[in-house]
């Protein structure tokens, strides 16, 4: 501890940054959808009342089977198709998946972004 005290004002920047990666790589570690749900304040439309909303380019096979709609197989076949074509550019792409129609896709409509 006392070395830590005689640090120069660098090295603490060192060590501080240091700990901050250390600490996001352990959040990511225990949240893999962290970055896959986005909170929508400004941006949602009015009067929807979604709060949240998953990003479908990032998101797992668990996270989207948690959209209404969606099951293991339709979530595998979302995936399957980002990994085969890239990342989905509008949310609209959703209906080019097999199984993902006008219906489906107006349920999740709301609940989705990319």
């Amino acid at each position: 501890m006392r070395k830590l005290l005689k640090t120069n004002a660098y090295e603490k920047l060192v060590i501080l940054a240091a700990c901050l990666v250390v600490a996001a790589s352990a959040m990511f570690a225990a949240f893999p959808d962290a970055g896959a749900v986005m909170r929508m304040e400004a941006t949602a439309p009015a009067g929807d009342g979604v709060e949240f909303r998953v990003n479908i380019n990032a998101a797992s096979a668990a996270l989207l089977e948690e959209l209404p709609g969606i099951g293991p197989v339709i979530a595998a076949r979302i995936i399957e198709y980002r990994e085969s074509f890239g990342p989905f550019e509008q949310t609209g792409q959703l209906m080019q998946v097999k199984g993902i129609g006008p219906k489906i896709y107006g349920d999740l409509e709301n609940f989705i972004c990319v």
